[in-house]
């Protein structure tokens, strides 16, 4: 599954807003650095992938609904938009570096993207971090 998108942020440009999100969310006790073994790497990855998996449904759900609903050519144009808006709203919401990785879970979480069965099996500490992010 290829989730790469346009990028619209340089290397230096990366690097400041993550260093923005630590210094925002190190006073909340969001922002901790995470070792995450073999086994949790892959338990992560296969939550953000039913996430992504999720997400894109609701997005095909939303198209056929538009489709049906089309009276005239011009309507097609709200279907891209529609579909350029979403894809420029994932690609800023699935960002799967370890360092945030969390984070971008919790937000999913808090979203319905992510369920408590797709993360059980983390340890308790990155499952807390990431109900906490949820609960905000």
């Amino acid at each position: 599954m290829d989730i790469s998108g346009p990028n619209e942020y340089n290397d230096e440009q990366a690097a400041l807003k993550l260093a923005n999100l630590c210094y925002a969310n190190e006073n909340r006790g969001l922002m901790k650095f995470f070792d995450w073994s073999n086994t949790e790497k892959i338990i992560a990855r296969q939550a953000y992938d039913r996430a992504y998996e999720r997400e894109c449904a609701k997005i095909m759900e939303n198209v056929r609904g538009m489709l049906s609903g089309m009276h005239n050519p011009k309507d097609i144009w709200e279907i891209y938009d529609y579909l350029r808006k979403s894809r420029r709203d994932m690609d800023s919401k699935y960002d799967y570096r370890y360092l945030i990785l969390t984070i971008v879970l919790g937000k999913l979480m808090r979203e319905g993207l992510i369920l408590d069965s797709d993360i059980e099996k983390l340890s308790q500490d990155k499952i807390d971090a990431i109900k906490r992010v949820a609960s905000i």
